[in-house]
């Protein structure tokens, strides 16, 4: 387990940024897409002032090594600890293609990234948070691969990724050596949602969530059919998560240990929601690449202090870049 050290009484801060899907002509002058990028990483990083950025995946969708390289150094140039995870997209070449994707980012002073057991995957790594030389939490990256076909009664489906079960053996090993350090709590960042998002959606929202005229700060209370779970956000489509219950989160119930799951993936969900004692919450996108809402832009802060996280979005204004 890699460690980062906190001092003094403000809370130690994460920025997640995510689904960034960047193109290699993101960095050439005057691209307005790399501008927004920019502009918005640079607006959370001085509004934040985060000691940890994590990311949640989907770097680029094009099969271009040169970008992660370009991407990794900005995000390095920022001289903050970064902690990423691969998406769906960054192992769509498979295992081969995902590990240098891996060493890529590993080259950068400043990335926590392990690549980890291949048995596992590509990046299943632990990082620990002191405070004033103290426990203060656990952080669990987990791969959570590309897509993968699942027998359903007479026909296969294909699937969104999900934990295997190498990786839930990995992860009680991990959280055992936690707690036997003095963590008594623990984070987990993966891409793809686990299948209790669609099961928490399918208790909290109402079937159809698809507004344009919405403002993401206006919920209106018809969407909403359980006020006590619900704790902010919207979802715009169904969660992309995947179609069987593997018995991952089961795992995480009886372990006791982490409090909150933090994705990607689906570029206009937000929400965040309790479900079963634990919070899970999807990432605000970041940056304008691929499908998105144009409201929905930003990043996802963590507030981790003595008693516990605080979790919230952090919106910037896409257009601020557009005029100039």
């Amino acid at each position: 387990m890699k460690y980062l050290c906190h001092t003094g009484d403000r809370p130690f801060t994460i920025l997640n940024v995510t689904d960034i899907h960047a193109k290699l002509d993101y960095f050439t002058e005057g691209n307005l897409e790399g501008d927004i990028l920019r502009h918005t990483v640079k607006e959370l990083t001085e509004r934040c002032r985060p000691d940890l950025i994590t990311f949640t995946g989907d770097m680029t969708t094009d099969d271009d090594r040169e970008i992660y390289r370009l991407l990794a150094e900005y995000i390095d140039s920022f001289d903050i600890p970064w902690a990423p995870v691969l998406g769906n997209h960054d192992n769509q070449l498979g295992d081969t293609e995902a590990r240098a994707i891996g060493e890529i980012l590993m080259s950068q002073k400043n990335c926590l990234f392990d690549v980890g057991d291949p048995v596992l995957g590509c990046g299943n790594y632990t990082v620990g948070v002191k405070k004033n030389g103290k426990p203060l939490m656990g952080l669990l990256f987990m791969d959570t691969h590309d897509t993968f076909d699942v027998p359903m009664c007479d026909r296969t489906r294909s699937s969104w990724g999900e934990i295997t079960k190498s990786q839930e053996a990995w992860y009680r090993e991990k959280v055992a050596e936690m707690k036997k350090e003095g963590f008594d709590s623990s984070l987990l960042f993966v891409h793809v949602p686990l299948y209790q998002y669609t099961s928490a959606a399918e208790e909290i929202f109402t079937c159809d969530l698809e507004s344009s005229e919405e403002a993401y700060f206006d919920y209106p209370e018809s969407y909403i059919k359980k006020n006590d779970a619900f704790l902010f956000g919207i979802n715009y489509e169904g969660p992309s998560a995947p179609l069987r219950d593997n018995g991952f989160f089961d795992v995480l119930a009886v372990e006791d240990h982490t409090r909150h799951v933090l994705c990607g993936h689906n570029h206009v969900n937000t929400s965040s929601v309790n479900y079963r004692g634990i919070r899970l919450t999807y990432g605000l996108k970041t940056g304008v690449g691929s499908y998105r809402r144009d409201h929905l832009n930003g990043g996802t802060v963590i507030e981790i202090t003595d008693g516990g996280f605080n979790v919230r979005h952090e919106y910037v204004n896409a257009d601020a870049c557009k005029d100039k």
